[in-house]
């Protein structure tokens, strides 16, 4: 099996939140971080759900409970011969196991039957292949609880790390480490120079990977350009759906029409304004004729007047002088 990713969820310092290492490969894997980050939170919750049964309540199990209590939760994706597996486990409240199958989703085994799933898949007992999944420094959380028990762990650890320590020394010690340096010693100078420089394939590499960014930046420059004109003729050829929608045409022209009918208007009502103002000036101009000739008629009048006092002071001095000769 093939432990691809792990999931805990209100498990120690995670109170109420979900933490996960996602994105295992093959090959070997480091998790690295600083102390009191959760890397043993995570190792021991890999242990509870291979060797603690769901319904369990022991200590080893509260262990993992955080200080706010509530349920905790482990999830595995693994994968097998038969393909990727979600095993899930939740204990303390609400109690279950589960496992399913990643590729349709389907659910394989629950409860006491996922529990005898994962223990096939693992191995029974916690010594031999399962044992070397739990070869840690000292003997920290979720331990058996009987003293026998932690006595044969112990004794497993000590020979699988005695094995390590083993094959480390055979390898460090006389001539076949000198051999092992003498060859990297020959593969490394294939590849760099004494001061570190890159030479032969791996310079070609170099030279090559640069070569690729360069062009991957020429290629990203003309994505983003193309993207842009996309874009641009998307814009434009919605425009122009829109443009040619029947019922568009039809808004557009009625409202020519009316534009026209509007603009029709618009000339007979200037048409009927420049001939009111002609009319006014032409009744000015009759209004200033007339203001003339009364003017001219006043004048007139008042000669007239004058004219008439003249003549009935005349008669009177001709009377008075008729008089004066019959005397």
């Amino acid at each position: 099996m093939k432990l691809r990713a792990l999931r805990l969820t209100n498990v120690r310092k995670f109170a109420g939140r979900t933490a996960s290492l996602t994105g295992i490969g093959d090959g070997i894997t480091v998790v690295s971080e600083a102390n009191e980050f959760g890397k043993s939170t995570f190792f021991d919750a890999l242990h509870a759900l291979f060797f603690e049964k769901y319904s369990a309540t022991a200590k080893s199990v509260k262990s993992l409970q955080p200080h706010a209590g509530g349920a905790v939760e482990v999830a595995l994706d693994v994968e097998t011969g038969e393909g990727l597996f979600r095993v899930e486990k939740r204990w303390l409240s609400a109690k279950r196991a589960r496992v399913t199958r990643l590729s349709d989703g389907a659910v394989v085994a629950m409860d006491d039957e996922a529990e005898r799933w994962l223990s096939a898949l693992a191995g029974d007992g916690r010594e031999g292949p399962a044992g070397l999944l739990w070869v840690r420094q000292g003997l920290l959380g979720l331990e058996p609880e009987s003293r026998t028990e932690k006595e044969r762990l112990t004794e497993t650890r000590r020979d699988l790390l005695s094995s390590v320590a083993g094959e480390i020394d055979a390898m460090t010690g006389g001539r076949r480490m000198d051999r092992v340096m003498k060859r990297c010693e020959e593969a490394l100078d294939v590849l760099s120079t004494r001061t570190g420089r890159p030479k032969g394939p791996w310079k070609e590499a170099a030279d090559e990977a640069a070569t690729l960014a360069s062009e991957l930046a020429e290629v990203e420059a003309q994505c983003t350009a193309l993207e842009r004109h996309l874009a641009e003729r998307s814009e434009a050829e919605a425009q122009i759906a829109r443009l040619d929608d029947p019922a568009a045409r039809a808004r557009r022209e009625e409202a020519l029409q009316a534009a026209h009918a509007a603009m029709e208007a618009g000339e007979a009502h200037a048409t009927r304004l420049r001939e009111a103002g002609q009319a006014a000036q032409i009744a000015t101009l009759g209004a200033a004729e007339a203001r003339r000739a009364l003017d001219a008629l006043l004048a007139a009048r008042s000669a007239l007047e004058a004219a008439r006092k003249a003549e009935t002071e005349a008669a009177a001095k001709a009377e008075a002088a008729a008089a004066t000769v019959a005397e």
